[in-house]
């Protein structure tokens, strides 16, 4: 698997995860609270990629 699925489909993952843990954390099963939660969680995927993009990109200049 290339570097940009593998960061994708992790950031996919965690996104999911994070939403749905904050769902049943929160105990608040609501439309707007759910709705509210999964754009959190599509930011924090999105953070969570570009975070491991910076460090795969800060690692292979290193090792130049």
């Amino acid at each position: 698997m290339t570097s940009p699925r593998r960061f994708i489909l992790s950031a996919l993952i965690f996104a999911a995860l994070w939403t749905v843990f904050m769902v049943l954390w929160s105990g608040d099963y609501g439309v707007a609270n759910i709705a509210i939660l999964s754009i959190g969680g599509l930011i924090t995927g999105f953070a969570w990629a570009w975070a491991m993009a910076w460090v795969e990109r800060r690692r292979t200049a290193r090792a130049k």
